[in-house]
């Protein structure tokens, strides 16, 4: 594994302010890496850097919480990386949600859909015409024959798309993008800057529970 090279820094750095919006502290203002990552689980809120070297819940901290999920900052920082290591490992136990976008064919396959509800409507008609004696058996018979195979063709489209990107490809193309990315997490030569960078462009959502003891991330990457 390896850490970013500056132009996938760059990249990663737009696709985070993509996600998070520019309104986001900036990034070299940053006193840990993981400030902004990591959510309260019983709020929502972030849990903030506190001196000398905890994170505590934002909301916790105003009196909006009752729980504090106060945790040391390096205990945190092991126990995502660990987290993510495991989900690397063993990207067969991830539940996917996939959303198909114009970068995995999102476009096409809307365009197949509505091809194919537009012939599934023909036929409807077709079928209509007949029944009311407009067509003969001959004519019925032979646009029906050429709507079924034009049905079939999009089905096939379809189906052809939807495997290029089934859980089994996806899941190998997370656990790929989270062990690049745990390569910079664990670069003793990395900025706070690249790492939270790296953190942020694969986490979608993280939540901490002190109380069990769990930290669950939600991976949001665009293929």
């Amino acid at each position: 594994m390896r850490a970013f090279d500056n132009s996938e820094f760059e990249k990663y750095k737009d696709e985070v302010k993509e996600k998070w919006g520019y309104k986001a502290r900036p990034t070299s203002e940053l006193k840990h890496w993981l400030s902004g990552i990591v959510r309260c689980s019983s709020c929502g809120a972030t849990l903030i850097f506190a001196a000398p070297h905890y994170f505590k819940c934002n909301n916790y901290v105003r009196g909006r919480c009752k729980h504090s999920q106060h945790i040391k900052a390096d205990l945190l920082a092991e126990a995502l990386i660990k987290k993510m290591n495991e989900d690397a490992s063993q990207p067969f136990l991830l539940d996917v949600n996939i959303t198909y976008t114009h970068q995995n064919g999102g476009s096409d396959i809307s365009r197949l859909e509505a091809a194919l509800k537009m012939l599934q409507s023909k036929k409807a008609r077709l079928q209509d015409a007949y029944l009311s004696g407009v067509l003969d058996l001959n004519d019925f018979a032979a646009a029906k024959k050429d709507l079924d195979a034009n049905i079939a063709q999009v089905e096939q489209d379809l189906h052809n798309l939807h495997s290029k990107t089934d859980e089994a490809a996806v899941k190998a193309a997370i656990k790929a993008v989270v062990s690049k990315v745990l390569a910079t997490l664990t670069d003793p030569m990395a900025t706070t800057e690249q790492k939270h960078n790296a953190a942020r462009s694969v986490i979608e959502n993280c939540t901490f529970d002190k109380q069990t003891q769990t930290l669950n991330i939600t991976y949001g990457i665009v293929f």
